[in-house]
Formats: C-alpha cells, sequence, structure tokens
C-alpha cells in the first residue's frame, strides 16, 4: 500500500499510532517539508506521509524516503499484506541511510526499494486487499 493510501486510512494501522515520532521509531533525526515552506524536525508517522516532496542536504531533508518508510513499515506490520520485508529490516535500513549517509541522496536506492516495494499491490489487488483490510478492522471492532 503506497503512503497516499496509509495517510488517508489510520483506522487501518495496525502496531504503529499516527502520533508515534519518525525519530522514535527509526531512531534518527530527520526534517520535512511540511508544507508552505514550512520544515518539521520532530515528524509523527502521520505528519512523515505527507511529507512534501523535495531534498534538502544542508537540512537534511528526506521527504520521498520518509514516506515510503513509513508506509513499508506500516504494510509490514500488518500480517493481511504480504510484505517483503520485516518491520525490523525497514527500521534499520532507514536508520542505516540516513545516519550513515554521506548526503541525502545517498538514501535514494532505498527510497526507490521501499517505493517498488509499496507498488506491488497496484491495481485490482489492492481493492481486494482494501476490502479485507477493512473487514479484519470491523470485525476487531465488533
Amino acid at each position: 500500500m503506497t503512503p497516499g493510501f496509509w495517510k488517508n486510512h489510520p483506522d487501518l494501522w495496525i502496531g504503529y499510532a499516527t502520533t508515534a515520532k519518525f525519530n522514535d521509531v527509526f531512531d534518527v533525526d530527520i526534517t520535512i517539508n511540511a508544507g508552505k515552506k514550512t520544515e518539521n524536525s520532530d515528524p509523527t508517522l502521520l505528519e512523515a506521509l505527507a511529507a512534501e516532496g523535495g531534498v534538502n542536504e544542508a537540512k537534511h531533508v528526506y521527504d520521498a524516503l520518509a514516506r515510503h518508510a513509513v508506509a513499508a513499515l506500516l504494510n509490514a506490520a500488518h500480517s493481511d499484506i504480504d510484505y517483503p520485508m520485516s518491520t525490523s529490516a525497514i527500521i534499520s535500513a532507514v536508520h542505516d541511510a540516513i545516519a550513515n549517509g554521506a548526503s541525502v541522496l545517498d538514501a535514494a536506492p532505498l527510497k526507490d526499494t521501499l517505493e517498488g516495494y509499496n507498488m506491488l499491490g497496484a491495481g485490482g489487488a489492492w481493492t481486494s486487499c482494501i476490502r479485507k483490510l477493512q473487514k479484519t478492522i470491523l470485525s476487531t471492532r465488533a
């Protein structure tokens, strides 16, 4: 599922709160563009999903990686989604790409990988998965 899906369906999140801080979950500091030239140096997971693109090496802005990292984490955490990485592998990879990279652009290969994985269910499979996720959530609330 894509960052947009998770941003618009917080009721389907499992294992992580929308208010959890990106910096705490991934154990690395980032800054995101929060819109209208506003920066957020301590975004929640939900705010990271809404990061508005762009890269600023000087300020360590990681918008695209932040979006896809959170989507990947939520995909991997959900038992109804067959994701190719575990939550711990995602957390470790994101941490390492940001903490050990010489520049923001060093994180681009990981962003590309996570984006590809997040798009695996595109098309008809998404509709089926969304219905299954919604049924799962509704049944647990009954």
